[in-house]
């Protein structure tokens, strides 16, 4: 087998990244996967530790281009806007009610018990669930985010980002950065995304993809016919620069598939699912 590239798997939260991760942990071994999934646990670790490990899993937006001087070959999965933003909610409530300590900073924290109607209504929770893949994807960073390594400045500096360049200069950027990518994914092409990403390491795949924390398409339903026409229609306003980067992923994953070919049982899978979704009008 070739040797695997120094990947990193842009994992933008609640977009499969559990599924994607699991596989590549098989695929580089853990020993071979840096040991920070977020800025925080990253900010623990010495300024060149990127450099030591050959795979990058996790919510770390830039920053990984900026912490090391290798080469990167970039890998990323997108979402429904609405299933992302609902699935995300529901995350930070189940982690609230548990009493994790996770998720006590994001804006839905502070109103836990609010209905979802309500919720939405937040100001500071209309902000965090708005266009969100295309600002983690739009963002970028240089060697001054970093001077003092992962620390919260960044964190501070990358969201002022979203406020200075507006989502229209982010969607520009993030349709670049897809661009730029080895593989780009969506989660209701699972099947086919994971192909792809394995044709890239050079390992076969999985002959069923991995659905770790599945979402309610498990039982049949998605979050938007579980949340009803009218807040789908207020959350698809909010999200209309992520549906057009969506679909461009959508594209791309297409142009990619050309060259990739599924093993038997998912492509039977695949065929269902897009069955299926005609069906359901989605």
């Amino acid at each position: 087998m070739a040797e695997l590239p120094y990947l990193y798997f842009l994992h933008i939260p609640k977009t499969a990244g559990t599924s994607v991760a699991e596989v590549l942990h098989r695929v580089y071994g853990s020993e071979q996967v840096l040991p920070a999934y977020n800025w925080q646990q990253l900010s623990q670790l010495p300024r060149d530790a990127m450099s030591r490990y050959r795979c990058i899993i996790g919510h770390l937006g830039p920053l990984p281009y900026v912490l090391t001087d290798r080469q990167l070959t970039t890998i990323t999965v997108l979402r429904d806007p609405i299933e992302r933003a609902i699935s995300h909610i529901e995350y930070v409530r189940q982690e609230i009610r548990a009493q994790t300590g996770n998720c006590l900073e994001h804006p839905v924290a502070k109103h836990v018990d609010l209905p979802l109607e309500e919720l939405l209504q937040v100001p500071a929770v209309r902000a965090s669930i708005s266009n969100t893949q295309t600002r983690w994807l739009g963002l970028r960073a240089d060697a001054s985010y970093v001077t003092d390594g992962a620390d919260r400045s960044v964190v501070r500096r990358l969201h002022a980002q979203v406020r200075e360049l507006g989502d229209d200069e982010l969607l520009v950027r993030a349709r670049a950065h897809l661009e730029s990518m080895a593989v780009v994914g969506v989660v209701h092409r699972m099947d086919e995304t994971m192909a792809a990403i394995c044709a890239l390491l050079g390992v076969p795949p999985p002959e069923r993809t991995p659905h770790i924390n599945a979402g309610p398409m498990a039982d049949g339903m998605t979050h938007r016919m579980r949340i009803g026409p009218r807040i789908a229609a207020e959350l698809d306003n909010l999200n209309t620069h992520d549906h057009g980067l969506v679909g461009y992923a959508e594209t791309l994953l297409a142009q990619k598939m050309a060259d990739v070919a599924l093993p038997p049982t998912q492509v039977r899978t695949a065929t269902w699912r897009r069955r299926l979704k005609r069906l359901l009008g989605l």
